[in-house]
C-alpha cells in the first residue's frame, strides 16, 4: 500500500521541547494522546545508494511487531513524501528495493508521544541513536490541512523554524561519526 505523507518537521532543543510540548496540549484540549516506542531498523549499501536517491528503507518495530516502509523524498511538494509498506515478519538480513540490494546499518529508538486531531497528528518524539538523543515535532496532516497546521506552527512560535534533516540522515550523519572515531 503506498500513499503520500504529508508533514512538517522541527528538530528543537530539549527545553523548547518540553515548552512547546506543554503550550500544544493547552492549545488543543481535544487532542486524544497515544504514547508509544518504536525502532526503525534502516537497511541501505555501505555507499548509501538508497539515500543518495532520495529513499529511505526501514523496518520498523513497535511491540515487538515488524513492518517494512520505503519512503519516497520530496515526492511533490518539499513537505510530502511517498511511502509504501510491506509485510515482513522479523529482521531480514538484506532487502532489495530498485534493484538495490541493502543490509542493516543500524538503529533507531523513538518514544513518540503523539497529540491526535481529526486532519493532524502532533509526534513529540524523543530519538536515540548512536550515543545522541534528539527532540523532534513531526506535524503530519491530511491533504487540504497546510492552512490550519500553518496557523498552529505560528501559535506555536515555531514559524522560522525551516528546513531541517529527517531521522535518517540524522542517524547517518551521528553513524559516519561514531565509525570514523572508533
Amino acid at each position: 500500500m503506498a500513499f503520500i505523507e504529508h508533514e512538517l518537521k522541527f528538530l528543537l532543543s530539549e527545553d523548547c521541547f518540553e515548552a512547546v510540548r506543554k503550550q500544544a496540549e493547552a492549545l488543543l484540549p481535544e487532542a486524544s494522546l497515544c504514547v508509544v516506542t518504536q525502532v526503525n531498523h534502516y537497511y541501505d549499501t555501505e555507499a548509501l545508494d538508497l539515500h543518495r536517491q532520495g529513499v529511505t528503507l526501514r523496518i520498523r518495530e513497535i511491540d515487538g511487531r515488524f513492518h517494512g516502509e520505503i519512503k519516497r523524498h520530496n515526492f511533490g511538494k518539499s513537505h510530502d513524501s511517498r511511502e509504501e509498506s510491506f509485510r515482513v515478519d522479523g529482521l531480514p538480513k538484506m532487502l532489495t528495493v530498485d534493484g538495490i540490494q541493502a543490509s542493516p546499518l543500524g538503529a533507531l529508538e523513538t518514544v513518540r508521544e503523539s497529540l491526535i486531531l481529526a486532519r493532524y497528528r502532533l509526534d513529540f518524539d524523543t530519538s536515540t541513536y548512536w550515543g545522541r538523543r534528539d527532540y523532534e515535532l513531526e506535524i503530519e496532516f491530511q491533504e487540504g490541512a497546510l492552512p490550519e497546521v500553518l496557523a498552529l506552527v505560528s501559535g506555536l512560535g515555531l514559524e522560522g523554524a525551516g528546513k531541517m534533516p529527517g531521522k535518517y540522515s540524522r542517524f547517518l550523519s551521528a553513524r559516519d561519526f561514531f565509525l570514523k572515531t572508533r
